[in-house]
């Protein structure tokens, strides 16, 4: 799918559920959302690491380009590297995000200021949980893409090995001396 429709198609499901999270989640506590929180966390750094394994197994040469200055990445296996770095940030943006907000939320416990306005800020915290988790579940799609992909290159080699391995043995049997023996020559 092009980039460009993923990205308008995205975007604007993403405030859809940012709003209605906001709108659902100025009745949660943040002591009722902070699990939530936590298996997103866990979940993200789980897919942070699955993903970076798969990158430094499957494309270690590109890896390695990756972090040389001044090196220029290009070939057939792009794309797929592409989507796996895409899902190391997004992991990333979304480890960020979720102890910024632990953080920022234990000072905020702290500012009597704040307390009329705590029913707007437990929304708000809920429309950036309902959109974290969103970006999480498409990274797993995403994730789930690039197992796809992987396993379509896995099966195109394959074919090609057992092509190969026949055309060889064709050969070997059409060129050996048992063969010219019983062709007469």
């Amino acid at each position: 799918m092009n980039k460009k429709i993923i990205q308008n198609l995205t975007i604007p499901l993403a405030l859809i559920v940012f709003m209605v999270c906001l709108y659902f989640g100025r009745s949660i506590s943040f002591k009722d959302q902070w699990p939530l929180y936590e298996a997103l966390r866990s979940t993200s750094s789980i897919i942070f690491a699955v993903i970076g394994a798969w990158l430094t197994i499957l494309y270690p040469e590109a890896l390695k380009k990756i972090f040389t200055k001044g090196s220029n990445l290009s070939g057939p296996k792009m794309d797929s590297i592409d989507l796996l770095i895409a899902n190391i940030r997004y992991s990333t943006l979304i480890l960020a995000c979720i102890l910024l907000i632990g953080f920022v939320a234990q000072m905020a416990k702290q500012v009597p200021l704040i307390y009329p306005y705590y029913s707007g800020l437990r929304g708000l915290s809920f429309g950036i949980l309902g959109v974290l988790t969103y970006l999480q579940i498409w990274t797993l799609l995403m994730a789930l893409a690039q197992a796809e992909i992987a396993r379509e290159d896995i099966n195109v080699s394959a074919s090609k090995k057992k092509r190969m391995a026949n055309f060889s043995s064709e050969v070997t049997d059409i060129s050996s001396p048992a063969s010219k023996e019983k062709s007469g020559d």
